[in-house]
């Protein structure tokens, strides 16, 4: 599997206007990293890495909402891959991060992960929810806000899985 010759050069554009550099691509290669999209290792002439999800240019919004959740978490102090460039062609869309090198979790790493989950939900924010909907892999979701958290949690978390689940034929009890 390869990247399509318009996808890979609006990709390579992409990244060279970020980066105020041209970017050329040596090699991509398929990763794992997303159940709904198509994820991809590309490695620069230059020695660059990026990771790159994919996907079609319907899938556009997921992207968008992604990457602004992942500027949203960044400002917040929780280390999340950089948002280099979001994009599409006439049938594709992408979002291109900073690649990260996975590694085990140490017990200092989870440390340091708690605490800055636990001053993300100290941000002061006006109500509950967010300033856009966005998705919970393909599914949309929704993030009008409320002012108390049980009912936002009630409302726009519980009662809409709870109706898919219904309607795709679930019955039983909880």
């Amino acid at each position: 599997m390869s990247l399509a010759p318009d996808l890979a050069d609006a990709i390579e554009q992409a990244i060279g206007l970020a980066r105020g550099e041209p970017f050329r691509i040596a090699a991509a290669t398929a990763v794992s990293g997303g159940c709904i999209h198509r994820s991809w290792c590309l490695n620069g002439r230059d020695g660059q890495r990026y990771f790159v999800k994919t996907n079609a240019v319907a899938q556009a919004d997921v992207f968008a909402a992604e990457a602004d959740g992942l500027g949203a978490l960044a400002e917040s102090g929780v280390r999340t891959p950089g948002v280099i460039a979001l994009g599409d062609t006439a049938e594709h869309a992408f979002l291109v991060l900073e690649h990260l090198t996975i590694r085990p979790l140490t017990r200092e790493d989870g440390l340091r992960a708690g605490e800055a989950l636990a001053a993300l939900h100290h941000q002061p924010a006006p109500d509950y929810g967010w300033h856009r909907d966005n998705y919970i892999g393909a599914t949309p979701q929704a993030n009008g806000g409320a002012d108390y958290w049980p009912n936002f949690f009630a409302r726009q978390r519980l009662q809409p899985q709870l109706a898919r689940a219904a309607a795709n034929g679930y019955r039983g009890a909880l």
